[in-house]
């Protein structure tokens, strides 16, 4: 539906190529084939990194108490900067999910987080 994109395939049609964000769903596969497997089990979940913001009052413990709910949620988190001026915070995560439902989730707990004003895909 993008306008862009629809006059991009007309004008450079070898522009345009065929492109999967994968089965989200589906476990990650090797190489060889058979679903990857980690030496004590089931296939190894394919996770996405995001982006995501957080603005909030700043307190004691904040920080530690978004990032219990990350690992209540199994989220893994890559980095994180925070900014503070005055009594506002603003955070900024990459973390990997598995799924655009686990990031919902994940969106949901922690705007229910005291002093969380407001959080968001980055």
């Amino acid at each position: 539906g993008c306008v862009s994109f629809r006059h991009l395939s007309q004008r450079s049609p070898e522009r345009i190529l065929p492109a999967s964000w994968g089965e989200w769903d589906r476990p990650a596969r090797s190489k060889r084939g058979p679903p990857a497997r980690s030496k004590r089990g089931p296939p190894i979940v394919r996770r996405y990194p995001v982006g995501l913001q957080v603005h909030a009052i700043d307190r004691p413990g904040l920080l530690r108490d978004m990032t219990e709910v990350l690992a209540r949620e199994r989220v893994n988190v890559l980095s994180v900067r925070s900014n503070t001026r005055g009594d506002l915070a603003r955070f900024n995560f990459i973390v990997e999910v598995a799924s655009t439902t686990a990031l919902e989730r994940v969106l949901s707990i922690l705007r229910e987080t005291p002093g969380v004003d407001r959080c968001t895909r980055n």
